[in-house]
């Protein structure tokens, strides 16, 4: 890792070595990394992407840090938090947006310029890029619905641009996700309405968020992606597994695909748990759930694949 450090230093990038990765992540759990890295620009990202891959040095990318559930192992790489990329700018009556940008942060910036249709992003605590990868949304609209065209960089180096009908959005899925492609920015559609109305409806689904969803408390999210025509929280219902617990880890009262932790819980406590919440519903009720909660860094003998059937 020594060619790193010294590409890190002559290029004057911002850097933190052997950083705790919960202290990124909104679940707050997670080994130390190698390296954490905040390039300040498309052109430092990109040429950072480059080079890690010529170097053959594993790297995430890694916006807002919800969603995502690293190991208590060291990270023995790079992590590229692209919290800084976050310029969001209303031009020739489109919107183009970075890849950190949070989205409650283009949900405000679209109401401040009269601007609708990204009312339901306003509480979502992603970023642009991730959220455009998994096509995040709430209440029935995603990001992916405002897409004009979507710019990447690909597996090889390539920077690509993507039409919206070339994307094929589908619920928390895309075909950059599919193709592990990463994106650098986003243009989106502007339709232009009244302040006070966008701020109401922004007001609504604040109010149906605080009351439904325990956003005080430190979690990922949603833990496991609804199944078609059902609710994950109705399953865990059906299949009367609300009151399981292990070592701390429960599931909200608020909110029964939402989980709640202890203080003295690690990832494994809370990977555990998700994996045996996951067969205790199969067994129920024959239906398997699936994560939308990302692992990273994990051994494969602590993660089971998703379509695994228990018994």
């Amino acid at each position: 890792m020594k060619n790193i450090n010294q590409y890190l230093k002559n290029n004057n990038l911002k850097f933190n070595k052997d950083y705790e990765i919960g202290k990124l992540t909104t679940i707050g759990l997670g080994g130390k990394a190698d390296y954490v890295v905040y390039p300040l620009n498309l052109t430092e990202l990109i040429n950072l992407i480059i080079f890690c891959r010529k170097n053959k040095i594993k790297f995430e990318i890694l916006g807002n840090g919800s969603n995502v559930l690293y190991s208590d192992k060291r990270y023995k790489g790079v992590i590229i938090c692209v919290n800084y990329i976050s310029k969001v700018r209303y031009k020739n009556n489109k919107l183009y947006a970075f890849c950190g940008a949070r989205l409650p942060y283009l949900s405000y910036f679209a109401m401040l310029n009269e601007i609708k249709g990204y009312e339901t992003l306003s509480l979502i605590p992603g970023s642009v890029g991730a959220s455009i990868c998994i096509n995040a949304g709430a209440y029935g609209k995603t990001i992916g619905d405002n897409v004009i065209f979507v710019v990447t960089i690909n597996q090889n180096n390539k920077i690509k641009i993507y039409k919206k009908d070339e994307l094929k959005f589908s619920y928390r899925s895309s075909n950059i996700k599919e193709n592990n492609e990463i994106v650098l920015f986003a243009c989106l559609e502007v339709q232009k309405g009244k302040k006070e109305e966008i701020k109401s409806l922004m007001d609504l689904y604040a109010k149906k968020r605080y009351e439904s969803q325990p956003l005080y408390e430190r979690n990922f999210g949603s833990i496991f992606k609804n199944p078609p025509n059902n609710k994950v929280y109705e399953i865990i219902k059906l299949a009367n597994v609300e009151d399981f617990s292990y070592k701390g880890v429960k599931l909200s009262k608020k909110h029964l695909n939402f989980l709640q932790i202890s203080t003295n819980n690690c990832a494994k406590d809370v990977l555990y748990f998700i994996e045996k919440l996951r067969q205790k519903v199969y067994n129920k009720v024959g239906l398997l759930l699936d994560n939308e909660v990302i692992l990273v860094n994990w051994r494969r003998k602590y993660v089971k694949r998703v379509k695994r059937i228990y018994k």
